[in-house]
């Protein structure tokens, strides 16, 4: 099983449950981080990394193990985008006016 999660998150991890019968109860559970044992534990989510949990699971009457792990990525938080340099729009919503006639055609045709 594996988990990503940006910088600065908090990881809650979902721990682990013996289901078995009552007289199974009784299994050792042995909790590695990193390969480190612990009881408790907390990952740094301050810097990128990969980080391993491991449960392992020991039968004292049969010596049987069984585990499960999780991996756990510490990624770099998603860069936004870089703003967008505006530019002035050269199409405004003024008319420009191109449709008034220029100074001396008014009435200057045909005017032979």
């Amino acid at each position: 099983m594996a988990s990503t999660i940006e910088i600065g998150d908090t990881y809650n991890d979902l721990g682990a449950r013996i289901v078995a019968p009552e007289s199974d109860l009784n299994l050792g559970i042995v909790i590695l981080l990193n390969g480190a044992t612990t009881t408790a534990f907390s990952i740094d989510t301050t810097t990128p990394g990969e980080h391993t949990l491991l449960y392992i699971v020991t039968s004292p009457t049969t010596d049987l193990t069984g585990g499960i792990m999780r991996s756990i990525t510490i990624s770099p938080a998603k860069q936004s985008p870089a703003p967008v340099e505006e530019h002035p729009n050269p199409f405004t919503s003024q008319p420009a006016n191109d449709n008034l006639p220029l100074q001396g055609e008014v009435g200057q045709r045909g005017s032979r």
